[in-house]
């Protein structure tokens, strides 16, 4: 929808009034000074925004209905949406900021991003059905940009080869995050288009990677028995498939298990060496009943002093030799706080501190308390202080003064 404004030399109230029944958005004088022209444009920004948000959240309410089985979906025929299902295996945040670039080149376009866990669901939402190959091409090559960032080293994207009526979303986002475990035989943060079917040839690693997804899965869960059967079902198959001969899936592999469990894995290209890292995995849920032990200061100590970098859950459980899933609860518990929740106070407080006292630039304040990217930084910013950080650095600047 197009805003329009009228510049005119004429003052009267006809004119005015006129201009208001065709749907005019201001009635401006001549002559019109720059800064009343910059307020204009901030305001349309703001209104730009402010739209894009609300449709935006009208898709995504949509979207976790259907999901959730909570929505009729008969009557969404004149809905549509490019799916695409990321997973993130180092626990940390991804940014996704290149995906929203989506709708400065196609206006029609809204981004949704529904996180879940170290997923998400990514959908390019429009209400027109018809879209060509560039269109396709495009939003190929913003979601390429998002695995370039540096925080997304471990974030592996699974996309659909066409848009899509909403209601068949839930079974094509089922489709993808099935599909999404062959980032662990062929490799973490790639790009991968869905293709209906594995290759005959490729059933054995699928069937691999499904174990290994378990495993984590049971893991994180501190599920050692389950753990341990899945291990032997793994290291079984490895031999009895001749995956040690496979040298390109063995490193997939390793790459795959250095993001999940990254101060416990090594190279690892022997059955010996994978049976060792199994075993270690084991002992540490053995012993996690000790670490209903483990001191709340020391962790919060520990957090405090590496806030400033890429810390994840991941990196805290592997510190601590307690399982993921037991340390998200057990932290929750001990400080009233999501771990992550608490990482970002920290580092917003520090950047206020910065913004106040300091006149370092915006990009150098947001790497130094743990943002690798800007972008990133001014929208969690905005999401707990309500204003950017410039904002804030002016309105402090005016109440001290």
């Amino acid at each position: 929808m197009t805003s329009f404004y009228i510049l005119t030399g004429y003052g009267t109230f006809e004119y005015a009034t006129q201009a208001i029944r065709l749907g005019i958005k201001d009635y401006l004088l001549k002559p019109l000074e720059t800064q009343a022209l910059y307020n204009i444009f901030q305001k349309e920004q703001v209104f730009i925004q402010k739209k894009n948000h609300n449709i935006r959240e009208y898709y995504a309410a949509k979207i976790k209905s259907i999901l959730l089985g909570e929505q009729n979906i008969s009557n969404m025929q004149d809905l549509f949406c490019l799916p695409c299902f990321c997973i993130c295996d180092n626990g940390s945040s991804p940014q996704f900021d290149p995906l929203y670039q989506a709708e400065n080149v196609y206006s029609s376009i809204k981004t949704v991003i529904i996180p879940k866990n170290n997923c998400a669901y990514l959908a390019f939402c429009t209400s027109s059905p018809q879209y060509s190959g560039t269109i396709l091409k495009d939003l190929r090559t913003f979601l390429e940009q998002t695995l370039g960032h540096q925080e997304n080293a471990a974030l592996t994207l699974c996309y659909n080869n066409g848009f899509v009526p909403f209601s068949e979303i839930n079974h094509i986002f089922q489709q993808l995050a099935d599909h999404s475990v062959i980032r662990i035989t062929h490799g973490i943060h790639k790009l991968y288009l869905y293709h209906e079917k594995f290759s005959a040839t490729d059933t054995h690693w699928k069937q691999l990677a499904i174990l290994f997804d378990q495993f984590r899965e049971n893991y994180m869960q501190g599920l050692y028995f389950e753990c341990s059967e899945l291990s032997r079902k793994i290291l079984n198959d490895m031999v009895h498939e001749n995956i040690y001969e496979c040298q390109l899936q063995i490193n997939h592999i390793n790459q795959y298990l250095s993001a999940v469990f990254p101060s416990a894995v090594k190279p690892m290209h022997t059955a010996a060496a994978f049976s060792n890292f199994f075993e270690q995995l084991l002992g540490s849920l053995l012993n996690q009943a000790d670490s209903e032990e483990l001191d709340i200061k020391r962790v919060l100590n520990y957090i405090k002093k590496h806030y400033t970098e890429d810390i994840s859950i991941n990196s805290l459980t592997a510190e601590f030799h307690i399982s993921p899933n037991y340390f998200s609860s057990w932290f929750k518990k001990e400080t009233n706080i999501r771990f992550t929740d608490y990482v970002t106070n920290l580092r917003i407080t520090r950047a206020t501190q910065l913004l106040i006292e300091t006149n370092l630039p915006i990009k150098e304040i947001a790497s130094s308390v743990g943002y690798f990217t800007a972008s990133h930084f001014i929208r969690t910013f905005v999401k707990n202080k309500g204003i950017t950080p410039a904002e804030y650095r002016n309105q402090m600047i005016k109440e001290r003064d």
